[in-house]
């Protein structure tokens, strides 16, 4: 009998349970089953338009290669957050032809619209070079300086580099030996070396050029 009561008693603390806290369970278990699936969801979708925007990219290549209108290609690119990371590479490729076309205020315009969409510090890096080296071919050293002076460690050896051609181009043979001497401190590559080395063999010296024979006598 005493086991009979005790089964009846925990029967009716059951029941009483259910009564309390029945509700409160249900609903948790449900927020919980939502939540699983809200999350498996979630990745699918984040999964599903990163591979929509991989393909919207490749695209890009066809409609690049057919001439077709890329400004309102991109734009709609850009409509999606997985779409927008592939902006900025996209824009790399229309500075490129620019640039083949010899139309570098427009590769520049690409550039900076490149730097402006980017996410990413080292991609950052590496439109800031490319400005300069532009801001340099369109002899706008004093600019293509300063836009070095924003550029990382990571990209340091190209920066010495490019610091260099500015310099030497602009008649600075001792500031542009410096550059290309910290560059050669960077790089482990013999090729790298080799050419700072032509570089710098086939540069005068400032001795050289602002020696000028005295003819007035």
């Amino acid at each position: 009998m005493a086991d009979y009561l005790t089964e009846e008693e925990q029967a009716a603390r059951l029941q009483k349970l259910w009564r309390d806290y029945g509700l409160i369970l249900v609903l948790a278990l449900v927020i919980g089953i939502g939540a699983v699936v809200g999350w498996n969801y979630y990745q699918q979708s984040q999964a599903q338009a990163k591979e929509d925007a991989a393909y919207k990219f490749q695209e890009f290549f066809v409609e690049r290669a057919f001439d077709s209108d890329l400004d309102a290609f991109l734009e709609e690119m850009g409509k999606t957050r997985a779409g927008a990371r592939y902006v900025p590479l996209a824009l790399l490729y229309r500075a490129k032809d620019a640039v083949e076309a010899e139309e570098y205020d427009t590769a520049l315009q690409f550039l900076e619209e490149s730097l402006k969409r980017s996410k990413d510090k080292i991609l950052d890096d590496m439109i800031l070079v490319r400005i300069a080296r532009l801001q340099m071919q369109l002899q706008r050293d004093e600019e293509a300086l300063k836009t070095l002076a924003n550029v990382g460690e990571d990209y340091k050896f190209f920066v010495m580099e490019l610091t260099g051609d500015i310099h030497r181009d602009g008649g600075n043979f001792a500031e542009a030996t410096n550059a290309y001497e910290q560059a050669m401190e960077l790089t482990t590559s013999g090729i790298d070396r080799e050419r700072l080395e032509l570089k710098m063999a086939l540069m005068p010296s400032e001795e050289t050029t602002n020696d000028q024979p005295n003819t007035s006598s």
